[in-house]
C-alpha cells in the first residue's frame, strides 16, 4: 500500500486527501503551491505544483434592475467567454466584455471561462439584483 499526503499554501486555502485524489480549495485569487509527498514500504517522492487561481470581480452588493456594472477576472490572464445559466438569462444579460446588465429582481449565475494557455479555467459568481 501507499500514502498520500498533501499540504496548501500562498492563494491556496487547504488541500484534502481522499485515496489518492487530492482535492485543493482556494481561499483568494493568487499564485498557491501544492505539496503532494507519496509514500510506500519507506520511501517517498514529495511534487510540488504552483498554479494561480482566479475570480470574478466587480459586483459588490446588490444590483438595482435597469443597473449595469462590469465584472473583471482578476489573478488569471487569457481571453474570458462570459456566460450566464439559462434561469439567469431571464434576470440578467451578460456582454462579451463583462458588462451585467439586471432585468429583473433574483440570483443571477455568471460565469467565466478563461483560456489560459492549453486549458481553460472556469470562474462562477453569483450576483444578486433587487428592485
Amino acid at each position: 500500500g501507499y500514502t498520500v499526503k498533501a499540504t496548501a499554501s500562498g492563494a491556496m486555502g487547504s488541500a484534502a486527501v481522499k485515496g489518492s485524489t487530492v482535492t485543493v480549495t482556494a481561499k483568494k485569487s493568487g499564485t498557491g503551491t501544492v505539496a503532494v509527498k507519496i509514500s510506500s514500504a519507506g520511501k517517498s517522492i514529495t511534487k510540488r505544483i504552483s498554479f494561480n487561481v482566479g475570480e470574478i470581480t466587480g459586483a459588490k452588493g446588490a444590483l438595482k434592475v435597469k443597473k449595469s456594472v462590469t465584472l473583471k477576472v482578476k489573478g488569471l490572464s487569457g481571453k474570458v467567454t462570459w456566460s450566464l445559466d439559462k434561469k439567469s438569462k431571464k434576470l440578467a444579460t451578460i456582454s462579451k466584455t463583462g458588462k451585467l446588465t439586471a432585468k429583473k429582481k433574483g440570483t443571477a449565475k455568471v460565469t467565466a471561462k478563461v483560456k489560459v494557455g492549453k486549458k481553460t479555467v472556469t470562474l462562477t459568481t453569483n450576483v444578486t439584483i433587487k428592485k
